[in-house]
C-alpha cells in the first residue's frame, strides 16, 4: 500500500474505514493501535481529509482557550516531574514558542484545520512477522514490500518450511509519543557524545538474520537469537527512543529516559486520546450577531473589561448610588425617551408621596415602582450599566490575565459563570424544541411528560416537591438539548497524564498533536495542508439540569464542627448574590488539581465543588442503575458559582430519548432512591471510608464520564463520614452530609 500522506501534485490515499463518529472521534482516532474483529491483524490510524466542520467564530475561541489550557496545565507539571526536563518532552514542538514556552492561540485556523470525524485511515503496523515453524524473524518497511513477499508464497528463508507467517503484535512505546516495531538495531550514545543506530549485525558473529524468542508469556523475557546456529547470540527486544536521546544534554540521562517499553500492539497504554468539551455559547442555532459579539466580548482574554461588568451585573455588585435626575439627563441625550419619561413620571410620585407623607404601606407600593423604573433605565443604556455595576477587588484581582490563567478552563468559575448564564438565556428560556418546551420542571411538568390524569399529574408534582425539599433542591428538570462540543487532537502514549513513573524513574509523557495533514479536504479546498486535524462532534442530547438551593447549601456551610476558614456572611435577599460570594473566594487548581493546596481544601469553594460533584455523580449513577445506560455514555457538566450541575446523555448518535423515558417510566424511584441510605454507602465498607469515602465500588465514575478525573469527590459531603482530605483531617475528622443537614432543618 503507498504512503498514506498526500501532496498537491500527487495524491495517495491511505485504506479508509468507517465507524461511528463518536468511536472516530476517541477509539480510532489518529495514532491508535487496534485489531479488527475477524482478526486480520494489529493496524494503526492514520490522519485523512475529511469535510469541514460546521462551527462559528465563538465555538473556534472556546475550543483555542481550551487547548491552550490543556497545553499549559501540561506543561506546568510535566516540566517539574524531574531535573534537567526539556520542553519538547513535554509538549509537541507545534506548541511550543521557539523560546520553548506555551504558544499562545490567538487563532485556532494558523495551527489546526477542524472537521468531522466523517472517516479514518489506516495501514497495517507492525509490518514484523515470525515463521510458524522456526521463529524466523522479518520486519519490513513498507505494507507493499510486505505484501510482495507474502503473496509469492516462498518457503521461509531461514528453515525452508512452508510459508506460515505469524504478525508480531509487540511493539516498543515511549513516552514520547512514538511507537516502533520490534527491532534487533539499536539508537545509542556513541563515546563522542554522538546519536547513532548500531546495526543490527550479530556482536559475535556478524549475521543480520533473528529468530524471535517469545515462548515467555512476559514480555520482559522475549529476545532475538542470531539465527547462525554456530552463535545463537542472545539480544534484548527493548529500544532507545531517538528523539529523545538527541534532545537531551545529559549522557546519563538520555540512556535513562530514552528506553522503550515493549506492549502489545493494542493494549489501552500505547494510546490515550486527548479529549475535550464545551458547552457551546448561544446553542446550536445562534445566529443573532449582535450577541455573538457580545459573548465574544465577554470571554475574551486579552481585555476583561466585559467580564468583569458581567459578574459585576450578573451577581448584584452595585456601585455608587446614581442620581435618578442625572440618569434622566443621560437618558436623554441618548435620545432613550421613553425609559428616560417612565423614570421622570416615577421619580415624581416617590417625590410627591414623601412630601405628603403617604401610609408606609403606599410608600413601599410607589418605591417598588421606582426602583423597577430605575433598574429598567439602567438596563437600557449600557453606559450607565458599567458604572453602576463594579466587580469587587476580590474578583477583580482574579481576572488580571497572570492570575486568571492559573484557572483551567474546564474549572474557571467565570467562563463557567459565562456558560450558565448562556445556557440560561439562549437555550432553556429560549421557548420551545421541536413543539416542546425546552425546559420542563420536574414539579410543572408538560404534556408530554405528565399522565393524562390531572389529579395524578397534581399527585407526582407534589411528590417532586417533597424530594426537592428533600434533597436540598431549588429546580431540577429536563433539559430536552443541551448544546455541547466534544472534540479530539492529540494523544499520548505509556500513560494519560503528564508524566509517568516505572521502577523509581520518573519520566514526563509528551502531549502530542495528531500528525498534520497534506492535501486537501474532501470538499476540494486547501485550508487543511499542512495542519493538525481537530475532529469534533456537536451534539444536542437530552439532559438532567439540578439547581442546589442557596439556603440548604449556606445550612450545609454552617454545619462544620470545624467552621471554614473563609465562611462568609450571608442572607436571602442580600445584595450581592450568594455565586457572588463564592467567586470571591474560588480557588485555581490546575487543570488536574495539582495546584491546590492541601490545607485549602478547609475552605468554601473547593467544599461547595466538592459537594456538586459528588451530588452530580450520585445522579449518574441512579440514572445508570434506573435505566441500565452504561455510566460511561453520561457525562456531567458543572457550574459551581450558580449551584448547578447537568447530567446528559454522552453520544452523537440519534437521540432515543432515554433520560425523557426514564422519567416517564421511573419518575418516583429517580429521586428518592438518592435520598436511600444506600445510595451514598460502599460495598467495601469501613476501608472505603478510611480512604476518603470515593471508590469504583461507590461514586466513582470511569474517567471518560468524569469532568474532574474523579477528584474532589466524596460520599462524606451527601451523608455524614469522615473527611476525606488527609491534610485537614485532623481538624475536621467528619464533614457534615449535605442530606442530614437538609432532613433536620
Amino acid at each position: 500500500m503507498n504512503d498514506t500522506r498526500t501532496s498537491d501534485t500527487a495524491e495517495i490515499k491511505a485504506k479508509i474505514m468507517s465507524r461511528s463518529r463518536s468511536q472516530l472521534l476517541s477509539s480510532y482516532a489518529p495514532g491508535k493501535l487496534f485489531s479488527f474483529e475477524d482478526g486480520q491483524g494489529s493496524c494503526k490510524i492514520l490522519s485523512v481529509n475529511s469535510t469541514p466542520f460546521p462551527g462559528n467564530d465563538i465555538l473556534y475561541i472556546q475550543m483555542a482557550y481550551l487547548i491552550e489550557d490543556t497545553a499549559s496545565g501540561w506543561y506546568s507539571v510535566g516540566m517539574r516531574c524531574s531535573d534537567n526536563i526539556a520542553p519538547r518532552q513535554v509538549l509537541d514542538s507545534s506548541l511550543l514558542t521557539e523560546h520553548g514556552t506555551v504558544n499562545r492561540l490567538k487563532k485556532l485556523d494558523t495551527l489546526f484545520h477542524v472537521m468531522n470525524p466523517d472517516q479514518m485511515g489506516y495501514e497495517v503496523f507492525p509490518l514484523t512477522y515470525t515463521c510458524g515453524h522456526c521463529d524466523y524473524f522479518l520486519r519490513f518497511n513498507k505494507e507493499e514490500r510486505a505484501a510482495s513477499f507474502f503473496n509469492s508464497n516462498d518457503a521461509c528463508p531461514h528453515c525452508g518450511g512452508k510459508p506460515q507467517w505469524h504478525q508480531v503484535d509487540v511493539v516498543n512505546v515511549h513516552p514520547s509519543g512514538r511507537v516502533e516495531p520490534l527491532s534487533p538495531a539499536r539508537w545509542n550514545v556513541d563515546e563522542h557524545g554522538e546519536v547513532s543506530q548500531w546495526s543490527s549485525g550479530c556482536t559475535s558473529c556478524g549475521s543480520t538474520e533473528y529468530t524471535l524468542d517469545h515462548r515467555s508469556s512476559k514480555l520482559s523475557e522475549w529476545q532475538f537469537i542470531c539465527a547462525n546456529p554456530n552463535c545463537i547470540q542472545p539480544r534484548d527486544i527493548i529500544n532507545n527512543d531517538r528523539e529523545t536521546l538527541e534532545i537531551l544534554d545529559n549522557p546519563l540521562e538520555r540512556i535513562r529516559l530514552a528506553r522503550f517499553r515493549a506492549s502489545p500492539a493494542n493494549a489501552s497504554s500505547t494510546h490515550y486520546t486527548i479529549l475535550d468539551q464545551f458547552v457551546i455559547l448561544g446553542g446550536l442555532g445562534l445566529t443573532d450577531s449582535e450577541r455573538l459579539e457580545e459573548l465574544k466580548e465577554i470571554i475574551s482574554r486579552d481585555d476583561h473589561a466585559a467580564l468583569e461588568k458581567f459578574i459585576a451585573h450578573r451577581y448584584g455588585y452595585v456601585g455608587d448610588e446614581m442620581d435618578p435626575e442625572d440618569i434622566i439627563k443621560r437618558l436623554d441625550k441618548k435620545n432613550l425617551k421613553s425609559v428616560a419619561q417612565e423614570l421622570k413620571l416615577a421619580y415624581e410620585g416617590l417625590k410627591d408621596a414623601q412630601n405628603e407623607k403617604a401610609s408606609s404601606s403606599i410608600l413601599s407600593i410607589i418605591k417598588s415602582h421606582f426602583e423597577e423604573a430605575k433598574r429598567k433605565a439602567i438596563n437600557a443604556c449600557n453606559e450607565l450599566k458599567d458604572e453602576v455595576f463594579q466587580a469587587p477587588p476580590e474578583i477583580r484581582d482574579k481576572l488580571i490575565p497572570a492570575v486568571r490563567q492559573e484557572f483551567s478552563s474546564r474549572y474557571d468559575p467565570f467562563l463557567l459563570a459565562v456558560e450558565h448564564d448562556s445556557l440560561l438565556k439562549d437555550i432553556i428560556q429560549s421557548g420551545t424544541h421541536g413543539g416542546s418546551r425546552v425546559f420542563v420542571p420536574f414539579n410543572s411538568l408538560d404534556d408530554l411528560l405528565a399522565p393524562n390524569d390531572p389529579e395524578e399529574r397534581a399527585a407526582i408534582e407534589d411528590r417532586v416537591n417533597q424530594a426537592m425539599r428533600a434533597l436540598g433542591l431549588e429546580e431540577v428538570g429536563l433539559l430536552r438539548k443541551f448544546p455541547l462540543c466534544r472534540f479530539s487532537y492529540g494523544f499520548t502514549r505509556r500513560e494519560s497524564k503528564p508524566y509517568v513513573e516505572e521502577q523509581n524513574v520518573v519520566m514526563p509523557v509528551r502531549l502530542n498533536l495528531f500528525p498534520v495533514l497534506l492535501g486537501g479536504d474532501k470538499t476540494g479546498h486547501k485550508k487543511s495542508h499542512n495542519k493538525h486535524p481537530i475532529y469534533a462532534i456537536n451534539q444536542d442530547n437530552e439532559a438532567l439540569y439540578f439547581r442546589l438551593s442557596e439556603d440548604a447549601v449556606y445550612r450545609w456551610l454552617q454545619a462544620f464542627d470545624e467552621p471554614l476558614s473563609d465562611l462568609f456572611q450571608w442572607t436571602p435577599g442580600d445584595e450581592v448574590a450568594f455565586g457572588g460570594r463564592l467567586l470571591e473566594r474560588a480557588l485555581p487548581w490546575g487543570r488536574y488539581v495539582d495546584k491546590l493546596n492541601p490545607e485549602d481544601t478547609h475552605k468554601v469553594y473547593p467544599m461547595v465543588y466538592t459537594l456538586l460533584h459528588s451530588f452530580a455523580h450520585l445522579v449518574i449513577n441512579t440514572i445508570a442503575q434506573e435505566s441500565g445506560l452504561d455510566q460511561a455514555s453520561l457525562g456531567e457538566y458543572l457550574f459551581p458559582a450558580d449551584l448547578a450541575f447537568v447530567v446528559y446523555r454522552n453520544g452523537a448518535t440519534m437521540d432515543l430519548g432515554n433520560i425523557s423515558s426514564l422519567w416517564r417510566s421511573r419518575r418516583d424511584a429517580l429521586l428518592s432512591d438518592m435520598l436511600s441510605p444506600r445510595a451514598t454507602q460502599c460495598g467495601s465498607g469501613s476501608l472505603c471510608d478510611s480512604r476518603g469515602g470515593a471508590c469504583p465500588d461507590c461514586i466513582m465514575i470511569p474517567e471518560v464520564s468524569c469532568l474532574a478525573g474523579n477528584n474532589l469527590l466524596t460520599r462524606s459531603v451527601l451523608r455524614s463520614g469522615p473527611n476525606s482530605y488527609e491534610a485537614t483531617r485532623e481538624l475536621c475528622p467528619v464533614l457534615p452530609g449535605f442530606f442530614d443537614v437538609n432532613e433536620s432543618a
